[in-house]
C-alpha cells in the first residue's frame, strides 16, 4: 500500500480516537499561563525519588538542597537499612520543614 490511498473499509477504525463528548475543561487560566512573557521561567512539577541505603544526613543534606515545595518527592529506604529508616523517622519534621 505504499504510496496508494487506502479504499474505504481498509482502514481500521475505532471511535476510541476520537475526542469524548461532553464538557471541556476550562483553558482560560491554561491560555493566560502560555501568554506571559516569562512562559519560560514557569516551573513545572517533578517527581523526585531518592534510595537511602546507608548515611541518612547525607540524604537530608541532598533533600536541603534540591526541595521545592511544588514539587513531589519519595523516600525509599532499603528494607535491611533500619538505623536509615529510624534517623530519617527522627529527623521527619525537619525535612517536612525545609523551605
Amino acid at each position: 500500500m505504499d504510496g496508494e490511498v487506502p479504499k474505504l473499509g481498509e482502514i481500521k477504525f475505532s471511535f476510541n480516537a476520537l475526542p469524548k463528548r461532553g464538557q471541556r475543561p476550562d483553558m482560560k487560566k491554561h491560555n493566560e499561563i502560555l501568554a506571559d512573557e516569562h512562559v519560560g521561567l514557569i516551573p513545572c512539577k517533578l517527581g523526585v525519588l531518592i534510595l537511602a541505603h546507608a548515611n541518612a544526613e547525607a540524604v537530608a543534606q541532598l533533600l536541603e538542597g534540591v526541595y521545592r515545595k511544588y514539587n513531589f518527592y519519595v523516600i525509599h529506604v532499603d528494607y535491611r537499612a533500619d538505623s536509615v529508616r529510624d534517623t530519617l523517622e527522627t529527623i521527619k519534621g525537619m525535612l517536612l520543614n525545609i523551605g
